[in-house]
């Protein structure tokens, strides 16, 4: 006889490296390891956040629970569905992701359906993928 639960399954489009928004900090550690730096990312203005230095990747957490991650310019690492880096540019991302908008511009933030947003940030050192459009 198995016991059967109802749990409750996070809903996500875009990941990076298998890290999703909605993840728990253990799922992260139990897929990224230790980071390199826990705590402010001043550089970021991410209030609490985990950054990983050698895959140019930082996470912010609501809670326990990945609110937002950052993939800084220079990352290996790509978005899953799209490919793309920190390094490619506005106009792909807009292309790749059908942004909506007829003026394209750093510091502002798309909907990339789903319920996730991608940001862009001035001087174009990360993209940020978050579940909140400001």
């Amino acid at each position: 006889m198995t016991m059967l639960r109802n749990v409750p399954q996070v809903s996500y489009y875009e990941s990076i490296a298998d890290i999703h928004l909605g993840m728990s900090t253990d799922e992260v550690q139990a897929i990224l390891g230790t980071p390199s730096t826990k705590g402010p990312l001043k550089s970021l203005y991410v209030l609490n956040g985990w950054y990983y230095a050698d895959k140019k990747l930082a996470l912010s957490f609501k809670g326990d629970t990945v609110d937002g991650i950052y993939l800084l310019k220079g990352s290996k690492l790509r978005f899953k569905q799209s490919g793309l880096n920190a390094d490619n540019s506005l106009p792909t991302f807009a292309e790749e992701y059908k942004f909506q908008s007829p003026a394209l511009r750093k510091g502002t933030t798309y909907p990339i359906g789903h319920e996730e947003y991608m940001y862009f940030d001035d001087q174009g050192q990360y993209v940020w993928l978050k579940n909140q459009p400001s």
